[in-house]
């Protein structure tokens, strides 16, 4: 709690943060929990809605929604629930309007505390606040499927053909190209028939546009909100607010996976503090082997970090034929060595050359050459 007060005069601002919403049954238990976080913390951030047990789960449902709209400023929209049909509105707000959201269920003031303070004071994205206070990586599978919105036509393909171009155009303005467009026959969603569900197999379905609403379970965007530029807003931010969460989890699954395995194994060292330090420094290298190549990025960042408790506990590695091993990688060597200078200034510490080599052998896949 010292802590938290000891924050209070931080310059904080709205501005592109993550929002918060609690929502509570009770005529007063959301708001009473939004009054004491905000004034710990001199803050307006978390806003709250309340809901007596006389009221229509519908009406609140609008209301949630509607303040969802209000709050998001572009990073999404925590909301902390206690249980119930509640926990189900984050789900259905994202599909309603593109905004990402993220639920958290048995809503307590510690809980929104803490929340707060990430939003206010480390300025954390959407999962990452959610993956700490619950432990929990988002339901959806991290970049397994590539993503895909489809074009529906009533009548068969010709329409879905023309939004196709549309939304490829759309991508292409706001410099996409992760997100598939397929046309697909409304009929042929409505029979399952073996193209759709093959698609299905295929491909993580996100949206759908069309002049006709299939009985498919994600956001719909109909052709005269495409068609009028006015109304694109909400596609644009739709499809934005994908781009961010898909980047946001496949960058950080890598360093997660290798912090929750220093969490476990690690003795001398704080992993999560670590972990920062060391995603600077394998982002500060910048080599092509480590692009796009998640696997070998949580193999290099478990052994620096057990490299560092080697470190600070005066143990020391040594690698054979270093003076060769040096000469033959002269270039990467001579990089990892300007790059290691943010893990020596952290940690106060000496990385020896014998590391370095054994960094780089890690990086070329184990090679002594």
């Amino acid at each position: 709690m010292s802590v938290l007060l000891a924050n209070r005069s931080t310059e904080t601002t709205n501005d592109r943060k993550v929002g918060i919403l609690i929502i509570a049954h009770g005529a007063s238990t959301a708001t009473s929990i939004a009054n004491v976080c905000n004034r710990l913390l001199n803050s307006d951030f978390v806003k709250a809605i309340d809901m007596p047990l006389d009221k229509d789960v519908n009406e609140t449902y609008e209301k949630a929604r509607d303040m969802v709209k209000v709050i998001d400023k572009g990073k999404g929209v925590i909301i902390l629930v206690d249980m119930g049909s509640l926990k189900s509105f984050g789900k259905k707000i994202t599909e309603e309007t593109g905004i990402m959201t993220r639920t958290i269920d048995k809503v307590s003031t510690p809980i929104v505390l803490e929340v707060l303070r990430r939003v206010m004071y480390k300025n954390e994205s959407i999962d990452e606040i959610y993956i700490s206070i619950t432990g929990q990586k988002n339901e959806e599978p991290y970049c397994e499927k590539t993503k895909a919105i489809i074009t529906v036509c009533s009548t068969g393909k010709a329409t879905s053909l023309m939004l196709k171009n549309m939304l490829s155009n759309i991508l292409q303005e706001i410099g996409n190209n992760q997100i598939k467009i397929i046309p697909v026959n409304y009929m042929s969603i409505e029979k399952n028939s073996k193209e759709y569900l093959d698609i299905c197999k295929k491909y993580h379905i996100i949206a759908c546009v069309g002049n006709v609403k299939p009985n498919i379970n994600v956001p719909f965007f109909s052709l005269d909100q495409i068609i009028k530029k006015e109304s694109r807003y909400q596609l644009y931010r739709f499809i934005e607010n994908q781009l961010i969460d898909e980047n946001v989890k496949c960058k950080n699954s890598s360093y997660q996976d290798a912090k929750e395995m220093l969490e476990e194994f690690s003795l001398y060292i704080n992993p999560k503090k670590a972990i920062n330090y060391i995603r600077e420094f394998v982002e500060d290298l910048n080599f092509y082997e480590l692009k796009d190549n998640e696997s070998l990025k949580t193999n290099l960042a478990v052994h620096i970090g057990f490299m560092i408790e080697r470190i600070i506990t005066g143990k020391r590695a040594v690698f054979e034929e270093i003076e060769l091993f040096k000469k033959k990688h002269k270039e990467q060597f001579r990089k990892i060595r300007e790059s290691i200078k943010i893990l020596e200034e952290a940690y106060k510490l000496r990385v020896y050359d014998d590391e370095i080599c054994y960094i780089l052998q890690v990086i070329n896949g184990g090679s002594k050459e």
